[in-house]
């Protein structure tokens, strides 16, 4: 993902949030034989009689300068599902995490293991879920940076994607870093749209760029010549272009704590209504090339189309279109990881 500082040209894909693709695929992917993908036919039926279906994808990334055949990049993206969530029926645990910097890999996978597991036993999970939410992140948080997960995590950590899909036709969700939920919404005449359900934590936004500076951090683009700013803006020491992280909050990422980036979740729940045709979680492999509202409405023409349905989940096919869209960004680009969550809703 795009966390750390990169070079000029691989910071300039950073800039472009959305790309129109050409009708024909200009540079094929490599084959991908680790692509994990969830079946498709996992189901679940809850008391109000609405039925989810559910797909997910972990698309590993690649590096187009490395040949075909030879070891590619360690993806670091991590995606679950949990049915019958903390002992109910009724519940779903749903869960992105994008890793990044050295140790990303250990940190996604660390935190998706850890986080649904410590939430499930938290004693405010039935009866203030945002308190849980906030006390599992920072726990979550707490074991990352005293070592007791194993690894280092000063310059690396991953976002937190998740939420709990509940018997009551609701989603409580949890956010930190920037990947990201959406709903895909048809109106009465079938005209699909997306709407986010969660924002991304940016270093820019006034308060968290207020919080940031009052702790000795600082908030900028990378110079990589006197006066030649370029990329997203970053979190830096005050006298040193480190650590360079992308987001203002996340889990891991020891240095930048230090100056302001916290573990805390930005919650919230929302009802399912009869109009939403589907819930999609991504890491911002997907939202670096798509817009929200751009994807929501490619997964609905492509749930219509049953030849390709039947060749492929959509989530594979959204997260392969968004890997595509990243090779026409730069000749030497390093495609990101993508990982693809999609809850379909019906009644």
């Amino acid at each position: 993902m795009a966390a750390f500082v990169r070079s000029k040209n691989q910071n300039a894909r950073e800039k472009r949030k959305s790309l129109t693709a050409p009708k024909q695929i200009v540079t094929p992917l490599p084959p991908k034989a680790d692509v994990s993908v969830l079946p498709p036919t996992l189901v679940m039926t809850n008391k109000h009689a609405v039925r989810y279906y559910f797909e997910l994808t972990v698309s590993p990334g690649f590096d187009l300068e490395i040949p075909t055949g030879q070891k590619q990049k360690e993806c670091q993206d991590e995606g679950i599902v949990i049915r019958r969530y903390a002992g109910d029926q009724g519940q779903v645990f749903l869960g992105v995490f994008d890793g990044h910097g050295v140790n990303g890999l250990l940190a996604s996978k660390f935190t998706g293991e850890s986080l649904p597991a410590l939430l499930a036993q938290n004693d405010f999970l039935r009866t203030n879920w945002k308190e849980a939410y906030v006390q599992v992140c920072r726990e979550v948080g707490r074991l990352m940076l005293s070592g007791a997960c194993g690894f280092d995590c000063q310059f690396s950590g991953t976002t937190a994607v998740f939420g709990v899909l509940t018997g009551r036709n609701s989603v409580l969700l949890g956010n930190v870093g920037d990947s990201r939920a959406v709903v895909g919404r048809a109106d009465a005449n079938g005209k699909m749209t997306g709407v986010d359900l969660t924002e991304d934590d940016k270093p820019t936004d006034a308060p968290e760029r207020a919080r940031i500076e009052s702790s000795g951090g600082r908030v900028a683009q990378m110079e990589y010549d006197p006066g030649d700013f370029d990329g997203p803006f970053r979190v830096f020491l005050r006298e040193a272009n480190i650590p360079g992280l992308a987001m203002s909050r996340s889990l891991g990422d020891g240095l930048a704590e230090s100056v302001g980036v916290i573990t805390d979740p930005t919650c919230s729940e929302y009802y399912i209504r009869p109009e939403d045709k589907f819930l999609l979680f991504a890491s911002d492999g997907l939202w670096e090339v798509f817009t929200s509202d751009e994807a929501c409405k490619w997964a609905e023409a492509y749930f219509k189309d049953r030849e390709k349905m039947a060749k492929m989940p959509c989530t594979q096919a959204l997260a392969e279109e968004a890997q595509r869209r990243w090779t026409r960004m730069d000749e030497d680009c390093v495609v990101d990881d993508t990982t693809v969550l999609i809850v379909r809703i019906r009644s």
